[in-house]
């Protein structure tokens, strides 16, 4: 089942190939490769309340006074307690944050822009809607972004994980997300995150995701995904998805909404045993509005 792994990393590679001739041509870039003076939310490494409309381009942190609200929808064949397939399920998740400053944004959501989000089964209002339905796990957190420069952003997170769902159990991620941004176009995610779930015996999970962004136009990008989990410093497990998204520009040319679709399979990988069997499709919406 390796030919699944190859397939994902070769139509990545190729769709950051195929879209930098046309993406220079899209953003106007020099012939002598500088940059222009607007391309960027950021002047003199001081960050200002604005966002670029390109979802590669923008903060990690919401600008100042910025509110988000976001819904995302899953349909699921998630692992049950053996790691196989259980039956599908739907699930929706309504999650909210707020840019209290313009490096500081708090939520509670599964949803983050740039590197790691927490994913559909945690957020303000967790639900899974099939085949019973149940409230899943509320999760607030807090990111501070503590350096920036023009191409370069790293944050320090904090989630918490409220055992609201059946079956769960309080649980608290920290970490450091970073995005790099590349040609005008591009931006990499990565990070390391440390999560432990406090259940009969301490879980601890090192999570490193790596994500690439491709801004083909300036309102339309492409997606490619893949996470690398050390679960309990134990067992390996690999996830990988593809994906993109639309945004729809706002009255004064800042990003209104964001629209995403996704699927992958949270376990492609689980040490040397590669599945299809579980897998995940998901359609988000992120709405901003100023304050």
């Amino acid at each position: 089942m390796n030919k699944h792994v190859i397939a994902l990393i070769a139509l990545a590679l190729a769709t950051g190939a195929a879209t930098t001739v046309s993406a220079q041509d899209i953003y106007g870039t020099p012939p002598d490769g500088s940059a222009q003076p607007d391309d960027t939310p950021f002047t003199d490494g001081e960050a200002v309340s604005v966002d670029n409309l390109a979802y590669s381009q923008r903060g990690i942190v919401l600008p100042s006074g910025t509110l988000r609200a976001d819904a995302s929808f899953s349909v699921m064949r998630p692992p049950n307690d053996m790691g196989t397939a259980s039956p599908t399920g739907t699930f929706l998740s309504l999650g909210a944050a707020y840019g209290v400053m313009d490096n500081l944004e708090v939520g509670v959501s599964g949803y983050r822009q740039g590197s790691l989000s927490t994913g559909v089964t945690t957020g303000a209002l967790p639900f899974q809607l099939t085949k019973d339905f149940n409230l899943a796990e509320i999760a607030p957190y807090a990111r501070y972004r503590f350096f920036q420069s023009d191409g370069l952003q790293v944050a320090g997170e904090l989630t918490t994980f409220l055992p609201t769902g059946s079956d769960s159990n309080f649980g608290v991620m920290f970490g450091a997300p970073v995005r790099l941004m590349l040609a005008q176009m591009i931006a990499i995610d990565t990070g390391v995150f440390m999560q432990t779930t406090f259940a009969d015996s301490t879980i601890n999970d090192l999570v490193v995701p790596l994500s690439l962004v491709v801004n083909v136009m300036p309102e339309l990008f492409l997606l490619a995904r893949t996470q690398f989990i050390y679960s309990d410093f134990d067992t390996t497990v690999v996830s990988a998805d593809l994906g993109g998204g639309y945004t729809i520009e706002g009255a004064d040319g800042e990003p209104m909404l964001d629209l995403m679709a996704t699927f992958g399979f949270p376990t492609l990988l689980r040490d040397s045993d590669a599945s299809t069997d579980i897998w995940q499709a998901n359609v988000t919406a992120a709405f901003r509005l100023g304050i």
